[in-house]
């Protein structure tokens, strides 16, 4: 039985780690074992297979073992013995147990390592035992000899239009500029998404704490100001425990300054506590994608409807009032691979062939890298559209 358990755990973490490059933590036991989890199963078939014939093949196994099991372990001593031996024998390992999953105990070193390090670990069984751990937020300490003096004041205060503007933001789910990839100089690797435009006033990278899988976080750097490591590794669970905690944030800000703020949602909002969260965050209004037909397949132009449509509401509702809407696109999360074949053209073959060396990449490669450009174009197109429209 022991052995099939920590079994499932590996191969859970395996699975995991391939499809999402994090290993198994005990806090996706909590957040993550839901409706929205199993969604995303679906659209990865080998996954979905090895989770339904581990939820079958498991239980299974495990009923064979008991079955199979001798009725008396020890023949040659009493009932009274042996029952002794075992409450002693799970007395001492429950012992054993606890000393080992606690932080302070022999095996501290391996514990409340950095997330980074932690979601690039292969020591599956480990992380997920130590992360129990992960599951206690740190509130931050405000240092006691803090400098202050810093004034924020403007040398040239800024001189408010008279009219306020409406503000969107968009953030694009898993994107970014093909163009640190060295080899990606061919033309569908430049968008003007990217570049400055005459109406431009700033430019630059955002500055959001974030990596691989964990959109949410950048979510909430965005909104809040704030690094989810402040709080310890169980910030990466931001949209359940620290959306709750958070008292200013950008959409508060907008409310203060006399704006509305909505935002627009693309899958349902029970997904990663999303409603919960956009409450906590200060939205006034929440827009759960699914009402109207968004949801894992929709793509950047279907998102660019549903705001059109719910913008031109929230301005005949509010004539009178700015708004501020956040909206998050959900096309380039993976995984990324439609055939090449069932790509628009000049994306239906691969974009980096062998015969242009250095520039080379095997079929793989080229499968993933092209249906990123493509969606990349689509989400180029998408935010020319909203650009035109605000």
């Amino acid at each position: 039985s022991v052995s099939l358990l920590f079994g499932a755990i590996e191969l859970a973490g395996v699975l995991k780690f391939k499809y999402l490059t994090t290993p198994l933590l005990a806090p996706d036991l909590e957040y993550f074992v839901n409706s929205g989890t199993l969604e995303v199963f679906s659209h990865y078939p080998l996954l979905l297979a090895v989770g339904l014939a581990t939820l079958v093949l498991v239980p299974l196994l495990l009923v064979i073992t008991f079955r199979c099991e001798r009725a008396a372990l020890l023949p040659a001593r009493p009932r009274a013995v042996r029952a002794l031996v075992r409450v002693a024998g799970a007395a001492l390992a429950a012992w054993g147990l606890t000393l080992m999953l606690s932080a302070d105990g022999p095996f501290a070193g391996v514990f409340n390592k950095p997330m980074w390090i932690t979601v690039n670990d292969k020591s599956f069984i480990t992380d997920f035992l130590t992360s129990f751990n992960d599951t206690v937020i740190n509130e931050p300490v405000i240092p006691p000899d803090v400098d202050r003096s810093m004034s924020w004041k403007l040398d040239r205060p800024l001189q408010a239009p008279a009219q306020a503007p409406d503000v969107v933001l968009v953030l694009e789910e898993s994107t970014f500029d093909p163009r640190i990839l060295k080899l990606c100089t061919i033309a569908q690797c430049r968008l003007p998404m990217f570049d400055a435009d005459k109406q431009t006033r700033a430019h630059g990278l955002l500055t959001v704490h974030t990596f691989g899988g964990g959109t949410w976080t950048s979510e909430f750097s965005a909104l809040t100001g704030l690094a989810h490591t402040l709080f310890g590794n169980a910030g990466l669970y931001a949209p359940y425990n620290l959306a709750p905690r958070v008292s200013y944030t950008l959409p508060k800000a907008f409310q203060h300054a006399g704006y509305r703020a909505i935002a627009l949602y693309p899958m349902s909002g029970d997904f990663l506590n999303a409603r919960n969260a956009y409450d906590y965050y200060g939205f006034d209004a929440f827009y759960d994608g699914t009402e109207y037909g968004l949801g894992w397949d929709s793509h950047d132009a279907d998102l660019f409807k549903v705001f059109e449509r719910v913008y031109g509401d929230e301005k005949r509702a509010h004539p009178d009032t700015p708004l501020f809407v956040f909206m998050l696109t959900l096309h380039q999360h993976g995984p990324h691979m439609k055939p090449l074949a069932e790509l628009p053209a000049p994306f239906d073959q691969p974009l980096f062939p062998g015969r242009f060396k250095p520039r080379a990449l095997d079929d793989w490669l080229n499968l993933n890298l092209g249906n990123y450009l493509q969606r990349l174009e689509e989400s180029n197109a998408m935010l020319d559209q909203l650009q035109k429209l605000l």
